[in-house]
């Protein structure tokens, strides 16, 4: 993807050496990764897991989800492993049962 002159030159001037690093993130792949659903009765994927999630799991690759009836079934949901966050911050600061409903992409 090719980034605008206009926001290259204004962005390299508020950042400086910064912005080269900056340019590398936007440029690089996006690591996918789901939340196995284990009350769908789930296994877990043969792949990474994600530290900070005991449902959470790194894919090797973006696969076409729509035409995988998993997907739609509820098995897993596509989640950004940084959104996988707060169980790590619940199970940290809350000693009893919750259930936790995270709206913030709906």
């Amino acid at each position: 993807m090719a980034l605008p002159i206009e926001f290259i030159t204004r962005t390299r001037a508020l950042l400086g050496e910064e912005y080269d690093k900056l340019e590398a993130a936007l440029q690089a792949d996006v690591p996918v990764s789901i939340r196995i659903n284990r009350n769908k009765g789930t296994k877990a994927p043969s792949t990474p897991q994600v530290g900070w999630s005991e449902t959470g799991y790194y894919l090797p690759e973006r696969l076409s989800f729509t035409f995988d009836p998993l997907f739609h079934a509820g098995a897993y949901y596509v989640q950004e492993a940084s959104s996988m966050f707060l169980e790590q911050a619940i199970r940290n600061f809350v000693s009893e049962p919750v259930k936790c409903l995270d709206l913030c992409a709906a």
